[in-house]
């Protein structure tokens, strides 16, 4: 093409004006549609951030909105979609578990609420229960932007950690981004995910105000009673409640549940480590169901006081009244449940003492009846006031503390356990303290006796903590709302009722004289009475095992009664009745030993040694000559702590383990730490549990045992070593 023919068409003519504007306009008008749908692309692609897999589960974290306006909360979630048999936890993961956790990053000004659970399941790893969650979850949290938005896009940061457990149990991370833009536009839904949150939204549980809730607990269960309204589907059979505190409901327990009408009553066993209630009982009541035909809602939440840190219907009124009535009420109350607890199971043995006391007092005068009366009530009043006093005290330290609070201490329990022993062995005759005293100190045999009332006074209070009968949980309740003082009166009200009819039938002479006549079956009745003390020493045993932990718990404290009974038995064999004071001294001193001997006994976590793990602990041992069983464990690994109930803790696998001569090193990995950490990856793993045991050759491979352990291999992985 010359020169001379640009030239010569260096004008455009009108056609070709005409022409231009017209691919001009179409150009432009092309080119915006595909900037709107390119815009709006990057919109939804970046409501969705990238999936993270780490290991057996998915994170995602996504958007219920397209963009982001200011000052509109919105609804983010952390989705987490669990490979086939996997789960991770809700926040009381249950028996065994962590719950997941998320920490977020997000730009100056917007701020983000707590996470949102949808009701969990009861998962069972028998002999347990996890609380969580099986396929897919998503955990919503709702993220509130400031009143102004400078920038154009909004980046949401979350770091997520979640364990996931099958056999194994692992740990899991992801680190999670969302990109949304910002702008004044109604914000619009996504559409592509409104099944997603809508399922989510269902999952929650609701509030319904109509319900109403009343809570009850014991020591060894909790009861929830709920009376639904008009219109509520009733019957239905298969609940489960999910208490939002750990350590207070048993998860492997079976939760009763009855109908009567529209109340329901499900009964659920107290957690053996559950030492002092919450104020309230928070959780989720789960049906097959929805609980209304009118919305698909399976889960309610539950919030609701104890009736033991309450104060009774009737005398909630009387802290708020100005009538001069409310003292009197509140105290007829306390009188009338110190009465009642006379007749609680906790208290119940210690009558026993009293009824024999009793029969022995016929053959005494009416003075000294009265005296044992004021003895036993003053030994009454000194205890409950002790135990108000001590209870003020830390309410006003700001602990929370209820009745019985005493019981949640070992050495307590412990003390308790072998009193009520040495009560029983005392009754049937195996040692006899008053004739000790007598050649010890020279005791009067009167002051020896009010001495067994005042004490007999003190049992019947502590003993009877763990059982507020009728009136009495209540009354404490409003004891300890009330000042100082009040406190104090309310609970000598207590004290003058249970020791009222102690007092009434010692000062009485006409009850008196219907007593049998003393005589042989005196001391029939006597060892009689010594069994409900037995089952008392019993009961503090196990409260004690449970509390002391450890698979050989209950043998040991079966062990210290042996010991203590002995002990029982030297003093009242030798101290009492030998004529040679070096005899009867050895004697003492024997009986001091055995009783140490037991409290040693009682106290110990094992019979096998066990020591923290460490890998410079596990290269001395070898070097040695020392075969060694490494227990790679967490205490939210629900496949260890069935592995250590069934398998480490089985009393032949104890006995082998001892008879080899074989170190238990735990390696505990509950926080995650480094050191454990690196000594999975040393045999290319990186979950909990995992076994490990070394032979008696330094240069010999270690065998690695099976994830879910039985007796049977320990025995026979054991049985090979040298």
């Amino acid at each position: 093409m010359n020169v001379a023919w640009i030239a010569a068409h260096s004008e455009p003519s009108a056609s070709y004006g005409q022409n231009l504007d017209i691919g001009l306009r179409f150009s432009i008008g092309a080119s915006m549609k595909y900037l709107f749908s390119l815009f709006l692309f990057l919109a939804l692609s970046t409501a969705q951030a990238t999936p993270v897999r780490d290991q057996h589960v998915v994170a995602d974290l996504i958007a219920q909105n397209i963009s982001v306006q200011p000052g509109q909360p919105f609804w983010v979630g952390v989705k987490l979609t669990m490979d086939e048999h996997w789960h991770t936890y809700w926040t009381n993961p249950g028996d065994s578990g962590l719950g997941t956790t998320i920490a977020w990053d997000l730009p100056s000004g917007f701020t983000a609420g707590p996470i949102v659970w949808p009701y969990p399941h009861a998962i069972a790893v028998p002999p347990l229960v996890n609380y969580g969650y099986e396929d897919e979850v998503l955990l919503l949290t709702q993220i509130t932007p400031p009143a102004t938005l400078d920038a154009t896009n909004v980046t949401l940061r979350a770091k997520v950690n979640w364990l996931m457990c099958e056999e194994l149990c692992i740990p899991g991370k992801a680190s999670l981004s969302l990109t949304l833009p910002a702008g004044d536009e109604t914000p619009a839904e996504n559409a592509d995910l409104h099944a997603t949150f809508q399922n989510a939204f269902k999952a929650l549980p609701v509030d319904d105000a109509d319900w109403r809730i009343e809570v009850k607990s014991s020591p060894s269960s909790i009861e929830l009673q709920a009376t639904l309204p008009e219109g509520t589907l009733i019957g239905q059979s298969n609940l489960y409640f999910f208490a939002e505190a750990p350590n207070l409901i048993e998860p492997s327990a079976p939760q009763q549940v009855a109908w009567e009408g529209h109340t329901l009553r499900l009964t659920a066993a107290r957690a053996a480590d559950a030492r002092e209630l919450p104020a309230r009982l928070a959780g989720i009541l789960v049906a097959p169901t929805s609980w209304t035909p009118q919305r698909d809602a399976r889960a309610v939440a539950i919030d609701a006081p104890f009736a033991t840190s309450a104060a009774p219907a009737s005398a909630a009124p009387l802290a708020s009244s100005g009538t001069p009535m409310r003292v009197p009420v509140a105290l007829f109350f306390a009188f009338v449940g110190g009465l009642i607890l006379n007749l609680m199971p906790c208290v119940f043995p210690v009558l026993s003492l009293k009824i024999v006391h009793l029969v022995e007092q016929t053959r005494e005068t009416k003075e000294s009846a009265a005296k044992h009366a004021l003895a036993f009530t003053a030994g009454v009043l000194f205890s409950m006031w002790a135990l108000a006093i001590l209870l003020l005290i830390l309410r006003k330290s700001g602990a929370t503390v209820g009745w019985a609070f005493q019981l949640s201490n070992p050495a307590f329990v412990l003390a308790l356990t072998f009193l009520f022993l040495l009560i029983a062995l005392n009754m049937f005759g195996v040692f006899e303290i008053g004739v000790a005293l007598t050649r010890a100190g020279g005791v009067a045999q009167d002051r020896k006796g009010l001495a067994g009332s005042f004490f007999s006074g003190l049992l019947t209070t502590v003993a009877g903590a763990p059982c507020a009968g009728p009136f009495l949980g209540g009354v404490i309740g409003y004891a300890l709302s009330q000042p100082a003082n009040m406190a104090m009166l309310a609970f000598t009200a207590m004290g003058v009722g249970t020791a009222a009819p102690y007092a009434l039938l010692s000062t009485n002479p006409k009850l008196l004289k219907a007593l049998p006549k003393p005589g042989a079956w005196m001391e029939t009745m006597k060892q009689l009475m010594a069994f409900p003390m037995l089952a008392t020493a019993g009961w503090f045993a196990s409260i004690y095992a449970k509390l002391h932990g450890g698979g050989d718990a209950t043998f040991r404290i079966m062990t210290a009664f042996v010991l203590v009974g002995s002990a029982a038995w030297v003093f009242g064999k030798w101290t009492a009745l030998h004529r040679r004071a070096d005899v009867r001294w050895v004697a003492r001193i024997a009986a001091v030993a055995l009783l140490a001997f037991a409290i040693k006994i009682a106290l110990k976590q094992s019979d096998l040694t066990v020591e923290k793990w460490s890998a410079s602990k596990v290269a001395d041992l070898r070097a040695a000559g020392r075969p060694v069983l490494v227990d790679f464990t967490a205490e939210w690994c629900a496949i260890c702590q069935v592995n250590k109930r069934l398998a480490l803790q089985n009393d032949e696998v104890i006995a082998k383990l001892q008879e080899k001569g074989v170190t238990l090193l735990v390696a505990d990995w509950t926080d995650q730490n480094a050191e454990v950490t690196a000594g999975l990856e040393a045999f290319g793993r990186a979950a909990v549990p995992f076994y490990v045991l070394y032979g008696r050759d330094p240069a010999a491979e270690p065998q690695i045992l099976p994830e879910l352990l039985t007796p049977n291999i320990l025995l026979e992985a054991l049985d090979k070593l040298p």
